[in-house]
C-alpha cells in the first residue's frame, strides 16, 4: 500500500525534483517496498527511467560519487527509447566519472577499477618501480623503469578517455560539469529519472556520508526523483560519527535538521500488526500449495488485503474468513490446520521483543519451521510430533530466554519417555471456560479461552512466570503428554541444514557450516573468511549472531569470538555486531567477554551502549572503563 502511495506522489509531482525517504528497522520490508514501487512506476506515462543503486557494493572498492554518476548515465545509455544525441551526453558523464576515480585513487587503483587490469599487471609494475626508487639505492635502471612506467600510464589514461582531454580537470570542476551535463541530458529527454537507493544503512559511516553527499548534488535537478530506503537511526549514527571525526558534536535537533534537508517526503514502515502477520504468514502457506498458480495467488492476496483494509473498524482476519478465499479443491488437506496454527503464533510473534512483527524474522521463523518439518518427515518421526508441536518448540527457542529452553531440554532428555515433568506442572489441569471467558469476534468465530492452573503457585523457576512463558504454556497444543525428544532432535540439526536453503554460494555455505560446527576455530579460517563476497557476508554474520544470542552460557565466549573474528575481516558487519552485543542480557556478560572486545574500532561505542543497559558496577563495564 505504501508503494502505491509513493507512486501516486511521484505522479502528481510533475517534473519538479523530489526526494523521498522510506525508513524502518532492519527486515521491515524496505527493499520489498522498492520492488513494488518499481512495478507501480511502470504504469506512469511516459514511463520513467528507473535506476537502482546500492552504495554498499562500492565501499572500499570504488569512488561512490563516480559509481553513482556512472550508474545513472549507464541507465540512460542502455535505454532503447533514448536517441543517440542524448546517449552521447550520458557517455561524457561516464568519462568524467572515470576521471574522478583517477583523482580519488591515484593512477594504479583507478586504472584497475576503470580498465579491469588486475594488480598483477600495470599496478604491480608500478609498485615494483616505486620500490626500486625508494630502496635507498637508485640505479640508472630504476630511473629508466620509472620513465617507461609513466609513459605506459599516460597511454592507459589516454585510451581510457578516448583522447578527450577536457575531462581531465580538477575533481571540483568535474563534479560541477557532471551536474551540468546531467541537467542538460534530462532536459533533452521527455521522461523522468527515478533513482531507488537501497541498503544505504549497510554502509560504513564514511561511505554513507559520501553517498548522501553524492545524491545531494542532483537533488535540485528537474525531472529527478530519489527514493532512499534506509533505517533512519543508522543514518543518524553515520552523520553523528562523521561530524565527531571532524571534531564536532551534533545534538538531536541538528541531526533531525540534516535529515530533513535530505528528505522532502518521509515514509516510515511500521512493524506488522497481528492482522498483518496473519495475512503475511497465510500467503507464505498459500505459496506452498502446488495447485495454486501465480494468478490465483494474486487473487487470494488481493482478497485478503481488502479484508486487511477493514481491520481499522475492529474486525479480525479469522480462520473462517481466510478459508473463504480459497477453494477446497486447490488446497492440501492440512491447510486449515496450518491456518489455525498461524492464528495461535501471530500474537506471540508480534509481542515478542526478539521478532516484534518483523517480516524478515517471521519469514526466517517459517523457513526454520519448514526445515524442521522436512527433517521430521525424512527421519520417520512419529505423527504426534506435528507441525504445531514443532512450531511451539521453535517459538520458545526463538522468543524465550535461553535458560528456559535449556531447562526444558534437560527435563525432556532426562525423562524415560521424553515427556516433560516441567510442562506437566505448568500446564496443570485446564478447566471448562465460564460464560465470561467465551469471546465472539466480529467475524462470528467463537474463541474459547482456557484457564490453566496459575503458574505462580507451581514449583518452577522464575523464568517460567514471565508474561511470555504464561502465554506460551496456554497456547495449544498442550505438550505435557507429548514425547518431545524428536522435536528437540530436529531443532539441533535444522540450523545447519537451513544454511543450504539460504542463497549462498557453495563456498560460503561450506564456510558457514564449518563455523557453526566449530565456532572456536574461526581464527583458523581467516583465509576462507576473506574470500567471502561482501554481499554474502551479511547473511553469514546474521546466522552467526543468531547462534551467539541463543547459545547456552558456556558456549557464549566461543560464539562471541567467532563473530568478532568474522567482523574483524568484514568490517561492514561491525555495526550489526555492536547492536547485537548490546542486547545480550546483563546476567550473561562476563569480564572475559569484555576483554575479547577491547581495542576494537567499536569498543567505545559498545561500552556506551552497554552503560545504559548494565548495572553501573557490572564487571564487564569495569573492564571497558580500564581501557578508557
Amino acid at each position: 500500500m505504501i508503494a502505491s502511495v509513493i507512486a501516486d506522489s511521484v505522479k502528481v509531482n510533475g517534473d519538479a525534483p523530489l526526494s523521498i525517504g522510506v525508513s524502518g528497522a532492519w527486515g521491515v520490508g524496505k527493499s520489498s517496498t522498492l520492488e513494488l514501487l518499481a512495478a507501480e512506476l511502470k504504469e506512469i506515462d511516459p514511463e520513467p527511467i528507473v535506476v537502482r543503486f546500492e552504495p554498499w557494493r562500492h565501499q572500499k572498492q570504488d569512488n561512490v560519487r563516480a559509481a553513482f554518476a556512472e550508474c545513472i548515465a549507464n541507465a540512460i545509455i542502455d535505454n532503447e527509447g533514448i536517441d543517440d544525441t542524448i546517449k552521447s551526453k550520458a557517455k561524457s558523464i561516464v568519462k568524467r566519472a572515470n576521471w574522478m576515480r583517477i583523482a580519488g585513487y591515484g593512477l594504479g587503483g583507478a586504472l584497475t577499477l576503470a580498465t579491469g587490469v588486475p594488480l598483477t599487471g600495470i599496478v604491480s609494475r608500478g609498485v615494483d618501480t616505486f620500490a626500486g626508487m625508494t630502496d635507498g639505492d637508485i640505479t640508472e635502471d630504476d630511473v629508466a623503469a620509472t620513465k617507461q612506467f609513466a609513459k605506459n600510464g599516460s597511454s592507459q589514461i589516454a585510451n581510457l578517455f578516448d583522447g578527450d582531454d577536457e575531462v581531465a580537470q580538477s575533481p571540483y570542476e568535474n563534479i560541477e560539469k557532471i551536474c551540468e551535463e546531467f541537467g542538460d541530458t534530462l532536459k533533452s529527454m521527455d521522461r523522468r529519472l527515478i533513482v531507488l537507493v537501497d541498503d544505504l544503512d549497510r554502509c560504513l559511516p564514511e561511505t554513507t556520508i559520501e553517498a548522501l553527499e553524492a545524491m545531494r548534488l542532483y537533488f535540485f535537478v528537474p525531472k529527478t526523483v530519489f527514493v532512499i530506503a534506509a533505517d533512519e537511526e543508522m543514518l543518524r549514527l553515520a552523520v553523528r560519527k562523521h561530524f565527531e571525526v571532524a571534531g564536532q558534536t551534533l545534538d538531536e535537533q541538528h541531526l533531525q535538521s540534516y535529515y530533513d534537508k535530505l528528505i522532502q517526503l518521509p515514509f516510515r514502515l511500521p512493524s506488522l500488526s497481528e492482522a498483518d502477520v496473519v495475512v503475511y504468514m497465510t500467503m507464505l502457506i498459500v505459496g506452498q500449495q502446488p495447485k495454486i498458480d501465480d494468478e490465483r495467488r494474486v487473487e487470494v492476496s488481493e482478497e485478503l488485503c481488502q479484508k486487511l483494509g477493514q481491520t481499522w473498524k475492529g474486525s479480525r482476519i479469522t480462520r473462517t474468513a481466510i478459508m473463504k478465499t480459497v477453494d477446497p479443491d486447490e488446497i492440501e488437506s492440512d491447510f486449515e490446520n496450518r491456518i489455525a496454527m498461524i492464528e495461535r503464533l501471530a500474537p506471540r510473534l508480534v509481542e515478542s521483543r526478539q521478532i516484534g512483527g518483523n517480516p524478515r524474522l517471521i519469514k526466517r521463523f517459517m523457513n526454520s519451521l519448514a526445515v524442521r518439518r522436512s527433517l521430521a518427515t525424512k527421519l520417520g518421526i512419529p505423527n504426534e510430533t506435528s507441525e504445531s508441536v514443532l512450531a511451539k518448540v521453535l517459538l520458545l527457542q526463538r522468543c524465550g530466554e535461553p535458560a528456559m529452553v535449556k531447562e526444558l531440554e534437560i527435563d525432556v532428555l532426562n525423562s524415560v519417555d521424553g515427556k516433560s515433568n516441567l510442562l506437566m506442572q505448568l500446564e496443570g489441569n485446564p478447566v471448562e471456560p465460564t460464560a465470561s471467558e467465551v469471546e465472539v469476534d466480529p467475524g462470528g468465530d467463537v474463541k474459547d479461552t482456557e484457564v490453566a492452573t496459575p503458574i505462580k503457585n507451581l514449583d518452577v523457576s522464575e523464568l517460567w512466570k514471565s508474561p511470555f512463558a504464561k502465554e506460551w504454556v496456554k497456547m495449544p497444543p498442550d505438550l505435557a503428554g507429548v514425547d518431545l525428544r524428536a522435536a528437540i532432535h530436529v531443532s539441533r540439526g535444522a540450523d545447519q541444514v537451513f544454511s543450504h536453503a539460504v542463497k549462498l554460494s557453495p563456498e560460503s555455505s561450506e564456510l558457514l557450516e564449518a563455523l557453526i560446527a566449530q565456532p572456536s576455530m574461526a581464527d583458523g579460517l581467516n583465509n576462507e573468511i576473506q574470500e567471502i563476497q561482501s554481499e554474502e557476508a551479511a547473511t553469514i554474520m546474521g546466522a552467526l549472531i543468531d547462534k551467539m544470542v541463543s547459545c547456552n552460557q558456556p558456549d557464549l565466549r566461543d560464539w562471541m569470538n567467532c563473530c568478532i573474528a568474522f567482523s574483524d575481516i568484514h568490517t561492514s558487519q561491525q555495526t550489526l555486531l555492536v547492536s547485537s552485543l548490546s542486547k545480550i542480557g546483563a546476567d550473561r556478560w562476563e569480564p572475559a567477554h569484555a576483554v575479547a572486545l577491547l581495542n576494537k574500532p567499536y569498543t567505545q561505542q559498545l561500552s556506551i551502549e552497554l552503560a545504559g543497559k548494565l548495572p553501573p558496577e557490572h564487571p564487564a563495564l569495569r573492564v571497558f572503563a580500564k581501557q578508557a
